[in-house]
């Protein structure tokens, strides 16, 4: 059977999936950025939180998000050359 949800899944999209994949993810993707980047460059991985507000009826529900992300930086004045970003669901 075909899915019913083309281009995407759902198990991994999940919200209790998705951290631990992203996670995962962008770990991965710093060690295979790693040995390509010269002196002049170096890579970190950072996260970043924020808070996420739904009003639902009399009350707001407000759910507290991570997200992990890596920055490649230039060595010589710290300055961000590129940001890769895992987009969450």
């Amino acid at each position: 059977m075909a899915s019913p949800f083309p281009g995407m899944d759902p198990y991994l999209e999940e919200a209790t999936h998705w951290p631990a994949f992203q996670h995962e993810l962008v770990a991965s993707l710093y060690r295979s950025v790693l040995p390509s980047l010269i002196d002049r460059y170096r890579a970190q991985i950072e996260s970043r939180s924020y808070t996420s507000e739904m009003p639902l009826f009399t009350s707001v529900i407000q759910e507290e998000h991570t997200e992990e992300y890596m920055t490649i930086c230039s060595r010589v004045d710290g300055r961000v050359v590129t940001c890769i970003e895992v987009v969450s669901p």
